[in-house]
């Protein structure tokens, strides 16, 4: 037969059969592996929008944090007002919603606008999805060459 032999005692006979090497999984156990995975995924996959919703409100923090560092380290390297502003385009303070996106510029005409020779130092795009940024209704942050907030 050519196969591998299985022998043992059996009601005081010895006898040897045929042993066949399993070559996959039975239906049984393909359900239950199914069944485990399912209920992993059950509760992992909440736990992971939270993760993921979490990791996106720290990101705009950061990012807001950030250009606000910039911006306040730009106006005492260059000597000159530097101003963080709502944009949703990234090129004019246009009074969108924070979370739209916002730039960092030089702003040496109209104190929180776009004019002039004014130079964009950067643009920080759309925060995450379901992220809201409230700066209590300031529509632009303005530092001034002392590094100290112009109020």
């Amino acid at each position: 037969m050519g196969g591998i032999t299985g022998c043992g005692e059996r009601m005081g006979r010895r006898a040897c059969v045929p042993v066949r090497r399993g070559r996959g999984l039975t239906l049984i156990e393909l359900m239950v592996a199914l069944a485990v995975l399912v209920i992993l995924l059950t509760v992992a996959v909440p736990g992971m929008r939270n993760f993921v919703k979490n990791n996106r409100l720290t990101a705009a923090a950061n990012d807001l944090a950030a250009s606000m560092a910039l911006a306040r380290s730009e106006a005492v390297r260059r000597g000159r007002p530097v101003t963080v502003c709502s944009s949703s385009g990234g090129a004019a303070c246009d009074g969108a919603a924070w979370a739209e996106g916002w730039i960092v510029f030089v702003d040496q005409g109209t104190p929180g606008t776009v004019d002039g020779s004014d130079e964009v130092v950067r643009v920080f795009g759309k925060a995450g999805d379901g992220v809201t940024i409230d700066l209590g209704g300031m529509s632009y942050v303005r530092f001034l060459p002392t590094g100290m907030l112009d109020t």
